[in-house]
């Protein structure tokens, strides 16, 4: 996975997949045609207030996917995605997103 105008990463295990984008261009997740139970709910990641959004897509296998998005400055924004086959991988992901922080960089 490269970046062109941001800094992305990616992990990948059995039924697990993790992406990471911080950048200029990091879109906020909005409902499309083939996201099926799509919620947005606000949360707190330390004192940083972002979105956890949730949805399956149909497929094969199916997947369960949710995304963190918090705007860290008025030009950029970080977007977390977690996408699994196995619900149960339901509470690994629940716990990954209680374990987010995110502390604003300090600019001198």
């Amino acid at each position: 996975m490269k970046g062109i105008d941001s800094c992305v990463a990616e992990y990948e295990g059995n039924s697990i997949r993790i992406e990471i984008d911080y950048g200029r261009y990091s879109d906020r997740p909005t409902q499309r045609s083939d996201m099926e139970n799509f919620t947005e709910t606000p949360m707190m990641f330390g004192s940083v207030p972002g979105n956890l959004f949730t949805y399956r897509k149909a497929g094969s296998p199916p997947s369960s996917i949710s995304n963190v998005y918090i705007e860290t400055d008025e030009k950029s924004a970080l977007g977390l995605t977690i996408s699994t086959t196995d619900p149960s991988d339901d509470e690994t992901v629940k716990r990954i997103y209680q374990s987010l922080r995110y502390i604003p960089a300090v600019r001198h």
